[in-house]
């Protein structure tokens, strides 16, 4: 086995490091594989839960100050614009 720098399995090997060649074959070949299907489900088949990272998370009090701090930015805003 040689002694390289190789991109293999969204890693980088540096020299110093070994990868036996079959081994890295067979493993690129897997992933090509992988990567060439079609996905099986489409985002927007998701239930609406699952789209939103935030979704739920209103009760959260993170989420209750971040959302005054908004809505008195907008309303500071507003008053400004007249």
């Amino acid at each position: 086995m040689e002694q390289y720098e190789e991109k293999a399995f969204g890693k980088t090997f540096r020299p110093g490091r070994t990868i036996d060649p079959e081994y890295l074959a067979k493993a690129n070949a897997m992933l090509e594989e992988f990567a060439a299907r079609a996905p099986e489900m489409h985002p927007a088949d998701l239930p609406e839960r699952f789209r939103d990272d935030l979704a739920g998370t209103e009760y959260d009090q993170w989420y209750r100050e971040r959302e005054a701090q908004r809505q008195q930015a907008w309303a500071e805003q507003r008053q400004q614009e007249r």
